[in-house]
């Protein structure tokens, strides 16, 4: 046995694990494909101290994506929500807001390594009683990403 390696094996045994599909601070301008399909589950858990109240949070959002061509994508996303707390009325369960929205790479230059990215989305309101339990926000609202991807030689950035 190489004893050498040892240390690095201990190291790798005790790191935690990690699965990851969702981005966790951007995304990049890469697409399913004409006829592609994704789902991403993730969980979310927070809990916030304050005086006098501990407030756990835990969501669970689930987005499905559909290639409807090599560069276009559609998306579809809702989340269920879990709010406990020392206050017994400021406890919730329920769905947070629906989304909808599309990943379109307008741009493409495969010698330079080089694409570029938009995505607009559109969340949809919860009801008056979900937004009063903190489920989420009762109005529609909207959003856009500008993505650019640039692979190199250790890896790819995006921005």
């Amino acid at each position: 046995m190489n004893y050498r390696r040892t240390p690095g094996l201990l190291l790798a045994l005790h790191a935690p694990l990690a699965l990851s599909f969702q981005p966790l601070i951007t995304d990049d301008t890469g697409t399913q494909g004409a006829g592609g399909n994704q789902i991403e589950i993730a969980l979310h858990r927070q809990e916030v101290k304050s005086v006098g109240d501990t407030t756990k949070t835990v969501t669970l959002p689930v987005v499905y994506t559909r290639g409807i061509s090599e560069r276009l994508d559609a998306f579809a996303g809702v989340s269920y929500m879990r709010v406990r707390s020392t206050i017994a009325e400021s406890a919730a369960e329920g769905h947070g807001n629906p989304a909808v929205g599309l990943k379109w790479r307008l741009y493409e230059d495969a010698a330079r390594k080089l694409s570029v990215a938009v995505k607009p989305e559109l969340r949809l309101g919860v009801s008056t009683d979900e937004e009063r339990r903190g489920l989420g926000s009762g109005r529609n609202g909207y959003s856009g990403l500008l993505i650019v991807t640039w692979q190199t030689g250790f890896g790819a950035a995006h921005v």
